[in-house]
């Protein structure tokens, strides 16, 4: 009798922590940053015009991008408009759920003068992230894309302030739990690309006026 008294609480503590292991692992989602990305627009050079217009928040992107101001220096050159795309990506346990990802930027580890970025294209919510994927089903991706402006840094010195930035994930699962997940920044090399004759075309609508 007394061994029964024993076995059976071992037995429901054993149960509980499987539960909350088991609970823990299907509603878990890895978050890997699998490169960064940048495209310098040396052909997109910014002048106080331009740096108005930002701090204006008139852009034509203002629909779909969350804008912030930039510092000005009346009689300096600002330099040129960037890119910086963070490729996130997302893998699941659980392949009968599914998430709305929203990702979110942190620059509260920049000095005023790191301060170069205005702009990010804000996350897709409308659908499940694993909705339309094509990688097995349980392998999704969420890339935070911002632009800046150079203030004429050199590579080097935009390299260290895009690996300051801190990233997020807001998480919302079917069940309405929502979670967040910091994505710790990869330590391979920065890649610098090129842009294309499109990719500039694009950026240059980047500082359209609405």
């Amino acid at each position: 009798m007394k061994r029964r008294k024993i076995i059976i609480p071992v037995i429901l503590v054993i149960l509980i922590l499987i539960s909350i292991v088991g609970y823990k692992f299907f509603t878990t989602l890895k978050t890997v940053n699998e490169r960064i990305e940048v495209r310098n627009f040396t052909s997109i050079p910014i002048t106080e015009k331009e740096i108005k217009l930002i701090n204006s928040k008139e852009l034509s992107c203002a629909e779909y991008c969350e804008l912030w101001e930039l510092t000005e220096i009346p009689g300096e050159s600002y330099g040129n408009l960037f890119e910086v795309i963070y490729y996130v990506k997302i893998e699941r346990y659980n392949p009968l759920n599914d998430y709305y990802i929203a990702s979110e930027s942190d620059f509260s580890a920049l000095t005023d003068e790191e301060q170069v970025f205005f702009s990010e294209v804000m996350s897709d919510t409308s659908s499940y992230a694993f909705e339309t994927t094509d990688e097995g089903q349980n392998i999704a991706y969420c890339n935070v894309m911002l632009s800046g402006v150079t203030y004429n840094m050199s590579k080097e010195e935009l390299e260290d302030i895009i690996r300051k930035v801190k990233i997020k994930l807001i998480i919302q699962d079917k069940n309405g739990r929502i979670f967040e997940k910091k994505v710790p920044l990869t330590e391979d090399a920065i890649i610098h690309e090129t842009p294309t004759q499109g990719d500039i075309d694009l950026a240059e609508t980047t500082l359209e006026e609405k």
